[in-house]
């Protein structure tokens, strides 16, 4: 049975601009086995990709006007701009694998549809920074790696 505590880790997981970033050590502080709260959020996250990719085609014209929107698009595109530009997918890569909020798979795929890239391009550099972005959260949240 699934306890309480990791359909919450799950529910973290799915959450625009927390993801993995933030489940992995919700999961840890709670502790439930790291293993499994790393595979859990990596799934999730995984499943995102395409979910992210269908919702962005069917909602984009109608929230592309929003004042907040606008201002979210256009720092993130000023944000990935040099990424992308000079290294396609794999800034895509870059993008997600950076371990800070705001910079997973929500936004690595609007990026790289911000940007005209092809899905199937970036499917694997997503899920490649999603895992880097786990191990790196992993790392830290276990206390292996610490920042002075």
């Amino acid at each position: 049975m699934i306890s309480t505590d990791l359909i919450v880790v799950l529910f973290v997981s799915f959450l625009p601009g927390v993801e993995l970033r933030g489940s992995v050590p919700l999961g840890i502080a709670l502790g439930l086995n790291p293993v499994l709260v790393i595979l859990a959020s990596i799934v999730a996250n995984i499943i995102l990709i395409p979910v992210v990719f269908l919702f962005l085609a069917l909602f984009w014209k109608i929230i592309k006007d929003w004042w907040f929107i606008e201002t979210y698009v256009s720092k993130l595109r000023e944000r990935s701009n040099p990424y992308v530009d000079k290294y396609g997918s794999l800034g895509v890569y870059v993008f997600v694998a950076i371990p800070l909020p705001g910079s997973g798979v929500y936004t690595g795929c609007l990026v790289s549809w911000l940007f005209g890239m092809n899905k199937r391009d970036v499917f694997l550099p997503i899920v490649l920074g999603v895992l880097t972005a786990a191990t790196v959260i992993a790392l830290l949240s276990m206390g292996v790696v610490t920042i002075l």
